[in-house]
Parts: C-alpha cells; sequence; structure tokens
C-alpha cells in the first residue's frame, strides 16, 4: 500500500509505502514469499532517503489554518 498526503496548495506529498498485511503480525503463504519480496528491495540508499526525508520535511511541511467557513461550522 501506497500512501498520500494533501499537502498545502492540493499538493500530493509521499506518506509511506506498507509492504507487510496486517501491521507485520500475519506470515505470508507461503513463507518463501517473504523473502522474494524481500529480495526486491534495495536498502543500500535508505539512510541517505531517510536523511532527506528529514530536510524534507522541515522545509515542506507548513500547517495551513483551516479555512473560516470551516471554523464557522465546528463552533
Amino acid at each position: 500500500r501506497t500512501d498520500f498526503l494533501l499537502g498545502a496548495g492540493g499538493r500530493p506529498w509521499f506518506g509511506e509505502m506498507t509492504f507487510h498485511p496486517a501491521a507485520g503480525l500475519v506470515r505470508y503463504r507461503p513463507p518463501e514469499m517473504e523473502r522474494a519480496l524481500g529480495d526486491l528491495l534495495d536498502l543500500r540508499r535508505f539512510e541517505e532517503f531517510r536523511r532527506r526525508q528529514r530536510r524534507i520535511w522541515r522545509a515542506g511541511f507548513r500547517p495551513e489554518p483551516p479555512p473560516p467557513s470551516l471554523l464557522r461550522r465546528a463552533l
């Protein structure tokens, strides 16, 4: 599963990719499938992407206040 979020101005932002069903509590069947799927992941650049993600988050996440029309409905 791939999750996207809507950011400022309606721009989509990548959220996360989930590779395992049921929060990792259920095993694949047949068990060899876990190894086969894991072999498809290339994690050599994981640390680089993790550092980049933090920079992107700090630079790009600017929470916007809700529009006044939503505030009026909430009150």
